[in-house]
């Protein structure tokens, strides 16, 4: 009786069932722990566009001076000094492109975990399936089996 019911559970699931690369591919896309590593992967590309975009800073040094012994004199001398700030920034840029390729490779390992264990489940539901069509052929052999001892039994008593 239970090997029935389960039989025509597992039939009627089977009429709606779906494939396994469309089950991979359906997680894949709907992964958080993906989806939050693709968000920090797209976070960290902006922080590498915006690594190169700010100009070098500038020192600047401004002397005012107001002569007391002649009105509306004013004498000004102002120095300005660009500091190269190049391996800072590129340094910054290869530090955030570090971390993307880190993360590209977190995301990689990510999936195939998750494919992984997808694979795993499905042998697993596979196995259990042959199992079950064994055990169901052990039980239709022992049924032919008494009903063969049951009709010796009956011809020798005859």
């Amino acid at each position: 009786m239970k090997t029935t019911l389960f039989f025509t559970l597992l039939l009627s699931s089977s009429l709606f069932g779906v494939t396994l690369s469309e089950i991979i591919t359906t997680s894949l896309s709907k992964s958080p722990s993906l989806e939050s590593i693709n968000t920090r992967i797209s976070a960290n590309k902006e922080d590498i566009e915006l690594s190169n975009q700010f100009s070098n800073p500038k020192i600047t040094l401004i002397t005012n001076t107001l002569d007391s012994d002649q009105a509306m004199s004013k004498t000004t001398l102002t120095l300005q000094q660009t500091i190269p700030f190049y391996s800072k920034r590129d340094s910054n840029q290869k530090v955030a492109i570090a971390e993307e390729n880190i993360l590209k490779e977190k995301l990689t390992y990510a999936k195939v975990v998750l494919v992984a264990a997808i694979k795993m489940e499905a042998y697993n539901i596979w196995e259990l399936q042959e199992l079950y069509k064994t055990i169901d052929e052990y039980v239709i052999l022992t049924e032919q089996n008494l009903e063969l001892y049951e009709s010796y039994a009956t011809t020798t008593d005859n």
